[in-house]
């Protein structure tokens, strides 16, 4: 009636609609997606944002980021901690925070930061050895595996890489973190990389044994699914843009406190 034409015919298996229910249609759907994008946005608003994480990447470098996001962007966030890209694809979070070598696959990918290491142990372990023939290679990403060289010998040096860590006296951590708490104990030496080193190296738990770096072809991403990106409200732009900034000017901060080492 409101059309003045008849639009669908009811059927015993549901509903077919005729030549002039299709061309209405046709004229309405790019509407209804408008609708559609319309209520998702308004929804999304009011709505808490999620952020995924590894346990180092969130303890060392976003939860001491929170009130400043919040004061400054007025957007509250919650912090999904535990294997990001599971949390991020079943729908629990928004925007996933990870790393390793290769980007992850299915997903909008942004770089976040691209990982140059060096080698770092406590102060007093740093300064009392010469770290002289050290050669840096490809290591274990922190995040998958995270290597502390427990028994370094540095005046014949050795190769952090994927095939001497089998013969290089090792402890494996669970996390990056744990390894960067070994290594300020003085029990060994581990690789800093940026965004999850930039607390212990700020505070001087840890320091840098030897001015060389690596770059280890790894990077920290920041993802999201690829089916909510045209749904995408302004709220999880500027999230984005605010990590991307931080994730930048944690770059600098890094190569500025392993020079100062």
């Amino acid at each position: 009636n409101f059309v003045g034409a008849t639009l669908f015919i009811r059927r015993h298996r549901g509903l077919t609609l005729t030549p002039e229910g299709k061309t209405y249609l046709a004229k309405i759907e790019n509407a209804m997606d408008a609708l559609a994008e319309a209520a998702f946005a308004i929804k999304a608003d009011g709505e808490i944002l999620k952020i995924a994480a590894s346990h180092t990447l969130t303890s060392e470098w976003l939860l001491p980021r929170l009130p400043r996001l919040l004061s400054e962007l007025g957007i509250p966030v919650e912090i999904v901690v535990g294997d990001p890209l599971p949390a991020l694809r079943e729908g629990h979070a928004d925007i996933a925070l990870c790393g390793g070598f290769i980007p992850p696959g299915g997903f909008d990918v942004r770089t976040l930061a691209s990982c140059k290491a060096a080698l770092v142990a406590a102060p007093d372990f740093s300064q009392d050895r010469k770290w002289t023939g050290l050669k840096l290679a490809r290591p274990h990403f922190p995040e998958m595996q995270a290597p502390l060289i427990a028994d370094a010998s540095p005046e014949t040096g050795f190769d952090i890489n994927l095939a001497s860590l089998a013969r290089t006296p090792t402890i494996l951590f669970a996390t990056l973190q744990m390894a960067y708490e070994a290594a300020a104990s003085g029990i060994g030496v581990a690789l800093a990389v940026p965004l999850s080193s930039e607390r212990f190296l700020a505070h001087d738990r840890v320091r840098v044994c030897t001015g060389t770096k690596c770059d280890i072809d790894a990077s920290y991403w920041m993802v999201t699914r690829q089916d909510t990106v045209s749904r995408m409200n302004g709220r999880r732009k500027s999230v984005q843009a605010w990590l991307a900034q931080e994730a930048s000017q944690s770059l600098t901060r890094h190569i500025e406190l392993t020079l100062a080492n």
